[in-house]
């Protein structure tokens, strides 16, 4: 099975959360390249844009980018993912936990949560760092909390 390690980028400015393979698990992360681990849905939504091009790979490789409008207003950038699941395009809904990617070339997946309370593109050129969007969240306490109700909702079923 796939682990990965949630290493907070709080202190840069875009706030992002990447999740990525500890060192000791590069072996175990590159037997899963073939398995394409996959991106769920944390809840509710529908898809707003994508997929785009995002970043590129230090194989040569495109990762892109999926936007999702969840139904409490909050709206996830699910980035540096390979291909999308079947079905997946703008315009579609999906339920919480539902597979709507694979990790990408990057072997991480780079998540980004706005308050949805500003419009337009979430990537802003007018902004100076890393330009994103100005309703732009720290995801820390939002993750913690989806992790703490998966750790209780195992603990429940044992």
């Amino acid at each position: 099975m796939f682990s990965a390690a949630i290493r907070s980028q709080a202190h840069l400015p875009h706030r992002g959360m990447s999740l990525r393979c500890r060192p000791s698990e590069r072996a175990q992360a590159r037997r899963v390249r073939s398995a394409r681990p996959p991106v769920l849905a944390v809840a509710r939504g529908l898809i707003l844009r994508g997929p785009y091009k995002f970043y590129k790979a230090k194989s040569g490789v495109w990762t892109y980018a999926i936007e999702v409008k969840h139904t409490k207003g909050y709206i996830v950038r699910y980035t540096e993912v390979g291909e999308l699941a079947e079905g997946i395009k703008t315009g579609v809904s999906v339920e919480e936990g539902q597979t709507i990617a694979y990790v990408g070339a990057a072997l991480m997946l780079h998540f980004e949560l706005y308050k949805g309370t500003e419009h337009g593109p979430l990537t802003d050129r007018s902004r100076a760092g890393f330009q994103r969007r100005a309703d732009l969240l720290d995801p820390t306490k939002f993750i913690d909390s989806l992790r703490q109700e998966l750790y209780s909702q195992m603990a429940t079923a044992q």
